[in-house]
């Protein structure tokens, strides 16, 4: 049987206040989802470095490469990251490259 959007994201921290429209922005794209697996398996502070080298790993199904983990950096930083942090799932320190949850 299929989970529901609402099922799958009411035992998740902060993202089950988040109004139907937020959820479907936040989990609308991979890069984000796979932000919030990493989180549910690490502590509650990461560097961006971190997050990006596991989630090169997971999309690419080996071991990270620097320029693809390179790329997964700037594409967080500038993108998906800022949006998490928007919506107030995680909080994005860019000066530092820290992201807390």
């Amino acid at each position: 049987m299929s989970q529901t959007l609402t099922e799958f994201t009411d035992d998740l921290p902060r993202i089950a206040d988040l109004t139907e429209t937020e959820r479907h922005t936040l989990l609308r794209d991979d890069r984000r989802r796979l932000v919030l697996d990493v989180f549910a398996e690490r502590p509650s502070t990461v560097t961006l470095s971190e997050v990006a080298t596991e989630i090169d790993a997971r999309e690419g199904g080996y071991d990270a490469d620097s320029d693809a983990v390179e790329r997964v950096e700037v594409s967080l930083h500038h993108t998906h990251l800022p949006k998490m942090d928007e919506l107030g799932v995680l909080s994005y320190r860019p000066e530092t490259h820290h992201i807390v949850q």
